[in-house]
């Protein structure tokens, strides 16, 4: 398969209802050319072999330019500043898990404010620096993998 055969493969991500098989489609095609720790950013930019430089800096332009290939022109407005995939992939994730969360959350009166922070209508945490008093935790992981537990109150 070629480059363009497996870019193409890949889901477009056109809005948050998209984001969960883009982004695992994206992952599985990061695996396979080897630029996951590039896009998490566990893989930093050399400070000084210019050669090593030279090809973190060649594998960050193929992750960017796999993300571009993959998003709708309404989500590129949103990275379109950023420097790094890493960045890139940082904030199209955040951007695309808010709005899922607030979907979630909307019905059951929730707010979702200020990033990964939610509260309740009494405008309690419930999902934050702290937890307390929530019926529902939110982990967002070191993945960003989204995982919703309920909480009983006696908890």
């Amino acid at each position: 398969m070629s480059s363009k055969e497996e870019i193409d493969s890949v889901t477009r991500l056109t809005d948050a209802q998209t984001f969960a098989l883009w982004e695992f489609e994206i992952g599985i095609l990061f695996e396979a050319k080897n630029l996951k720790g590039i896009v998490s950013g566990e893989t930093k930019m050399p400070e000084e072999d210019q050669k090593a430089i030279a090809q973190w800096k060649t594998q960050d332009a193929l992750a960017k330019h796999i993300i571009l290939r993959t998003i709708d022109s309404s989500v590129k407005a949103h990275v379109l500043t950023l420097k790094t995939a890493s960045e890139m992939f940082a904030s199209i994730s955040k951007i695309c898990l808010e709005i899922f969360y607030r979907a979630i959350f909307d019905d059951k009166g929730v707010k979702f404010i200020h990033g990964k922070v939610i509260y309740d209508e009494d405008d309690v945490v419930l999902v934050g620096e702290k937890q307390r008093n929530g019926l529902y935790t939110v982990d967002l992981g070191t993945d960003e993998e989204a995982m919703i537990t309920q909480k009983t109150k006696s908890n």
